[in-house]
C-alpha cells in the first residue's frame, strides 16, 4: 500500500540532476502503479499473482494439491487423487495432453474450454492393486497437443516445462514426464552483506572435455571455490536452452534445469551443499528475450505472440518479451518465485537489462551518462519494462516477510540512473549494478599496446584507472570486476592472455627461469585484481579460472570446431604447485580473505595520493591503506596520513609464494610528522600533517592495517 501512495518523486533528495525531469519520474511510477493496483485488486499480493503451484502438473486429491516434487505424499493418496495439468493459452481453441502413455490420442485428455484463457486438463489415477498409480509414467516423453482459433494445429512443450530431455536424432529437446521425493533443503541460506562472485558454468566446469554434471560439480568444483575465498557462485545457463553453444543466453525452457547438467533433484542437492559451505547461489536469470524456437521453446506459443512483441530482437535473433501484457508478467514472476521457493535459489543477476529497458534493444546505440538520454522525449525507454522490473521487487518484498531474502544484480550499460536504488525511495529496485566500465577500462588499456612492450607507461592513465573505478552512481552498489565470462569467449582475450601472450604456454612450469614478460605479466595481473576489487565496487566478480590466469579461451563445441570440447572446460590441475598459475592462484586465495577479513567493500574509498609520473596511486579503505605501483622502476614512495599510526602490512603482492621476489614478513611502518620525514620525499605528502616511506618494488602493492 505504502507504493500505491507514493508519487516516484521520493527519489529526488538522492540525485538532485533528477529534478528537470520530475515529470517523467511521476509518469513512470504511475505506469508502475497502474500494473501493480491492478494485480493487488485481483489477487491481493504478486506472490499470490506469482504462484505457480498450480500451473502445469500437479496432483488433485479433495480439497489437497500436490506438486510432482511430493511423489512420496502422492504414493499415499486414497480418495481418487486426479492428475492435474493446467495452462494460459488465450488462442488455443482446444488443448490436449498427449504422449508415450495414450498412444499420442489427441481427444482422450482435452480441454474445450477456457476461463479467461486458462485452459485445465484432469487425467484420472489408475489403479493397480488396490494403489492409484500416476496415469503417465515417469520418463515418458509427452507434449501438449492444440488447435487455435485460426486453424493451426500445434505440438508444444509446457510452458511450465520442468524437465526436457535431448532427442539426438530430431536435434531439439523432448519434454519428459518427471517427478521426485520430497527434498527438504536442510542448510540455511547464507547472508553476506559483502559478495565475493564467483561466476561459473556448470558445464565447462570441469578438467575433462565434456559436459559437467551438478553432481560432480558438488562434490568437486564447490569445496574449490570455498577454498578460494568466494561465498557467492553466480551460475550461468541454468535455464534450459536448446543450442549449447548460446552459453545459455537463448532460453528456450525458463522453468527447466537444464538435463545436460543432471535431473533438477541434483540441482537441488547442489544448492543446498553450497549453503553448508556458506556459499549464496544465484541464477544468470534472462528475462530481455527468450528462443525463436517454436516446437521446443515458448515462441508462437499457441500460435500468436501473447508473450511477445511483434518485432524480433535485432541483435540476438530472438524474441523480446512483451512487459504490458498481463499474462507475460505473471509468467515472468511465477519464474522467479519458483527458482525461489522450489531452488531455494539466494539471487539473479538479471542479465541483458538495457535490452529490456529501452526500445532500441541496445541495438548501436551508446550512453555517455547525459540524463536527458533517459528521460528526454526520444529517450526511448519501455516504462513497461521498468514496471516489470519493480513489480520483481515488490515480489522480492513480500518475500523478505517469510524470511527469505533475494538479492538481485542489475547487467545494465546505459547507467540508467536509480536502478540499484531500493523501490521505496522511488528507485527500479535492484541491489546492485555492475560496474561495467571497469573491465571496458583494463581491456582498452591492452588493446591500445599496454601488452607490448616490458617497460612502456604511455598507456597507464593513473587518472583514467582512479576515475573508472570509484565513479559509481550515489548510494547505488555496484559489483566491480576486472573481466567476467565475455572476455574468455573465443574472438576475445583474458587479461592474462593479454599481459603474458604466448609466455602462457611456455613460461609458466617453476622449473623454467621466468622471463621479462611472464614477470611483468603475473605482477601486473596481481596488481590489476587488487586495485580492481579494494578501490572499486560493494562487491567483487571473478569468472572461473581467471583468478589464477586460465590459458586459452572458451569455445563451445560447434561445427568450426569439429564439435570439440577441448576449449569449453577449465583446467584446474594447472593450480598444481610446479606452475605460476598456482602462484596467482595463492595471491587470490590472499585477497578474498583481506576483504573477508576486513569488510572494507561497505565503507567509501578516499583517494589520498596520486602520481601520473611516477605510476602509482594511495587510498584508504575502511581501516586499509593500500599503496599500488604501476611503474616499471622500484621506488620509494611516500603514504600521506593525517593523524599518527603504524601501518603494519597485511598484504604484498610480490611475495615469492605469489610468483615474487621477496620473502613473507612480518613489519610495520611508523607514521611520524612530516618534520620527521626525509626531505627528498616529504613534499609528496602535499598538505597531509603525518606521513611515511615505503620501497616499493616495480608493479607492486601493498595492503596495510591501519593501527593506533
Amino acid at each position: 500500500q505504502k507504493l500505491l501512495n507514493m508519487t516516484g518523486e521520493e527519489v529526488l533528495p538522492i540525485d538532485s540532476y533528477l529534478e528537470d525531469y520530475k515529470k517523467q519520474l511521476c509518469d513512470r511510477w504511475n505506469n508502475f502503479k497502474h500494473h501493480l493496483s491492478s494485480i493487488i485488486k485481483n489477487e491481493y499480493t504478486v506472490t499470490n499473482f506469482a504462484d505457480f503451484s498450480k500451473y502445469g502438473f500437479f496432483v488433485e486429491c479433495g480439497n489437497q494439491f500436490y506438486r510432482l516434487n511430493q511423489l512420496d505424499e502422492i504414493e499415499k493418496l486414497t480418495d481418487n487423487p486426479v492428475l492435474v495439468f493446467r495452462q494460459w493459452s488465450g488462442n488455443a481453441k482446444t488443448m490436449s495432453v498427449v504422449g508415450d502413455f495414450n498412444g499420442w490420442n489427441k481427444t482422450q485428455y482435452m480441454s474445450t474450454q477456457q476461463v479467461y484463457g486458462v485452459h485445465t486438463i484432469r487425467i484420472p489415477f489408475q489403479q493397480e492393486n488396490g494403489k492409484f498409480i500416476l496415469p503417465i509414467k515417469l520418463g515418458s516423453v509427452y507434449k501438449i497437443y492444440m488447435e487455435t482459433y485460426q486453424g493451426e494445429h500445434l505440438f508444444r512443450h509446457p510452458l511450465h516445462c520442468e524437465y526436457a530431455l535431448h532427442n539426438d536424432k530430431e536435434m531439439c529437446l523432448e519434454p519428459v514426464f518427471y517427478g521426485h521425493n520430497t527434498f527438504t533443503f536442510q542448510n540455511k541460506r547464507p547472508q553476506h552483506d559483502q559478495l565475493r562472485i564467483y561466476e561459473t558454468h556448470i558445464g565447462m566446469s570441469s578438467k575433462e572435455e565434456k559436459i559437467n554434471t551438478f553432481k560432480d560439480f558438488r562434490e568437486n568444483v564447490l569445496p574449490l571455490i570455498a577454498s578460494k575465498g568466494y561465498n557467492c557462485i553466480q551460475i550461468m545457463a541454468i535455464q534450459e536452452h536448446s543450442y549449447y553453444g548460446s552459453f545459455g543466453y537463448q532460453v528456450t525452457g525458463f522453468f527447466g534445469a537444464s538435463s545436460r547438467y543432471g535431473e533438477p533433484l541434483e540441482f537441488k542437492k547442489l544448492i543446498d551443499e553450497a549453503h553448508r559451505l556458506n556459499i549464496a547461489v544465484f541464477l544468470d536469470l534472462v528475462h530481455s528475450h527468450a528462443s525463436k524456437n517454436e516446437s521446443d521453446g515458448i515462441s508462437r506459443y499457441d500460435g500468436s505472440n501473447f508473450l511477445f512483441h511483434k518485432e524480433d530482437h535485432p541483435l540476438w535473433d530472438s524474441k523480446v518479451f512483451n512487459y504490458k501484457q498481463v499474462e507475460c508478467q505473471r509468467f515472468l514472476l511465477q519464474n522467479l518465485l519458483y527458482w525461489v521457493k522450489d531452488f531455494n535459489v539466494d539471487g539473479f543477476r538479471f542479465d541483458g537489462c538495457m535490452s529490456m529497458m529501452y526500445w532500441h534493444r541496445s541495438a548501436g546505440v551508446g550512453y555517455t551518462g547525459r540524463y536527458g538520454e533517459y528521460f528526454d522525449q526520444d529517450c526511448k525507454v519501455d516504462e513497461d519494462a521498468l514496471s516489470y522490473i519493480r513489480l520483481a521487487h515488490v515480489l522480492f518484498e513480500e518475500l523478505k516477510n517469510q524470511n527469505v531474502k533475494v538479492t538481485t544484480v542489475a547487467e545494465d550499460v546505459s547507467g540508467y540512473p536509480t536502478l540499484a536504488t531500493p523501490l521505496l525511495q522511488g528507485g527500479i529496485g535492484f541491489d546492485y549494478r555492475f560496474q561495467m566500465a571497469v573491465p571496458d577500462l583494463w581491456i582498452s588499456m591492452m588493446k591500445k599496446g599496454f601488452d607490448q612492450g616490458l617497460n612502456d607507461q604511455e598507456n597507464i592513465n593513473i587518472g583514467k584507472i582512479r576515475h573508472a573505478l570509484i565513479n559509481r552512481r550515489y548510494q547505488e552498489k555496484h559489483i566491480c570486476y576486472c573481466e567476467c565470462h565475455d572476455q574468455s569467449l573465443v574472438g576475445d582475450k583474458t587479461l592474462s592472455m593479454w599481459l603474458l601472450n604466448e609466455q602462457i604456454y611456455t613460461n609458466m612450469s617453476i622449473f623454467q627461469p621466468a622471463s621479462d614478460r611472464t614477470k611483468r605479466g603475473i605482477a601486473l595481473h596481481k596488481v590489476i585484481r587488487l586495485i580492481t576489487s579494494s578501490l572499486g565496487g560493494e562487491g567483487y566478480l571473478n569468472f572461473m579460472g581467471n583468478e589464477f590466469g586460465h590459458p586459452e579461451w572458451l569455445d563451445f563445441p560447434r561445427v568450426g570446431n569439429n564439435e570439440s570440447y577441448k576449449h569449453c572446460r577449465r583446467q584446474f590441475n594447472l593450480e598444481k604447485e610446479t606452475t605460476r598459475y598456482a602462484d596467482l592462484s595463492r595471491f587470490d586465495v590472499k585477497l578474498m580473505g583481506l576483504l573477508e577479513k576486513y569488510q572494507i567493500q561497505s565503507g567509501r574509498e578516499f583517494v589520498l595520493y596520486e602520481s601520473e609520473d611516477k605510476k602509482y596511486i594511495i587510498y584508504q579503505r575502511g581501516n586499509l591503506i593500500f599503496v599500488i605501483s604501476f611503474h616499471y622502476e622500484d621506488q620509494w614512495i611516500v603514504v600521506p596520513m593525517r593523524v599518527k599510526c603504524w601501518l603494519r602490512l597485511e598484504l604484498n603482492s610480490d611475495l615469492k609464494m605469489f610468483g615474487g621476489t621477496e620473502d613473507e614478513k612480518d613489519w610495520s611502518v611508523e607514521v611520524k610528522s612530516r618534520e620527521d620525514v626525509e626531505e627528498d620525499v616529504k613534499n609528496g605528502m602535499l598538505d597531509y600533517e603525518y606521513g611515511c616511506k615505503v620501497f616499493v618494488h616495480a608493479r607492486q602493492a601493498f595492503a596495510f592495517e591501519i593501527r593506533k
